[in-house]
């Protein structure tokens, strides 16, 4: 016999003849399932004169396994998401704000994590309230990013931070700058040896010069013997093109490191290997 709610919404199924959203007697029937379905096969509901029925609360108090299952059900049967995509709304519009509010402090991600899904907080499309305002979290949070993707810090950049859920992470507390979360995390590299350097990191002369004389000093050459494929090779490539007009001599010479008398040496030597100077 089918048992219809007072309100609004779709007809409803007594569990005897209903089985996650399907008519058992007619497979080929289907009604989309519901959280309605969860609390009847749970005996929440009581029957009213007319042989309707009307839901009656949730009892989460009864065993946390019940609490569980309800979160578990909801992911799984009813909103057919991954769970580190859903947020209180999801909850909320499902019949578990209460659920939310008296067990979990309406935290998604805690709610998750009791019903058995393993991942952190971070990985989830909202990541739970404040944080991130611990300095602890954003750590934890970079240093997986580092270790998920397996790359040398030097060479992840603003797109991994986006395809890995960190995107909020990174505009809100680092100003959308890898370099600025890396080094925060510990790791120790100048910002010019990153794959993408700082946006505006070269407008300072004080920045430019000290990329160049780092670079002398890592490869233990004379100032003046230095070539493009110094540059380019230690990824100074766009220093040296976009401000001394490609030429390791112009770099060179804003940085103190040689002098005029070393310019016709150094660019006569690079036209004959035919780097330039």
């Amino acid at each position: 016999m089918n048992l219809q709610l007072k309100r609004k919404s779709p007809m409803l199924v007594h569990p005897k003849d209903r089985q996650f959203g399907k008519f058992k007697q007619d497979p080929e029937s289907r009604l989309k399932c519901t959280m309605d379905d969860f609390w009847i096969q749970h005996g929440w509901y009581r029957r009213t004169g007319n042989g309707g029925f009307i839901l009656t609360k949730g009892k989460w108090e009864d065993s946390p396994n019940v609490r569980r299952d309800a979160i578990r059900f909801l992911a799984e049967e009813v909103l057919k998401k991954d769970p580190r995509d859903m947020i209180y709304g999801d909850f909320y519009s499902n019949r578990l704000s209460g659920l939310m509010s008296r067990y979990y402090n309406d935290s998604p991600y805690d709610a998750l994590r009791e019903a058995g899904y393993d991942f952190h907080p971070w990985e989830m499309s909202g990541t739970p309230k404040s944080f991130y305002e611990k300095k602890k979290n954003r750590i934890e949070a970079v240093r997986w990013l580092v270790r998920k993707i397996g790359k040398d810090p030097r060479d992840i950049t603003y797109g991994d931070f986006r395809s890995n859920r960190l995107f909020g992470l990174l505009l809100n507390y680092y100003n959308g700058s890898s370099y600025d979360a890396l080094r925060e995390a510990g790791y120790r590299m100048h910002p010019w040896e990153m794959l993408k350097a700082p946006n505006g990191l070269y407008h300072s002369k004080k920045n430019r010069i000290e990329a160049i004389t780092c670079l002398v000093k890592k490869l233990r050459k004379k100032a003046s013997d230095m070539t493009k494929n110094d540059f380019y090779s230690n990824r100074l490539c766009g220093l040296l093109t976009n401000y001394y007009n490609d030429s390791p001599y112009e770099a060179l010479r804003e940085s103190g490191l040689v002098a005029a008398a070393d310019e016709k040496r150094m660019r006569s030597r690079a036209r004959t290997r035919g780097d330039g100077q």
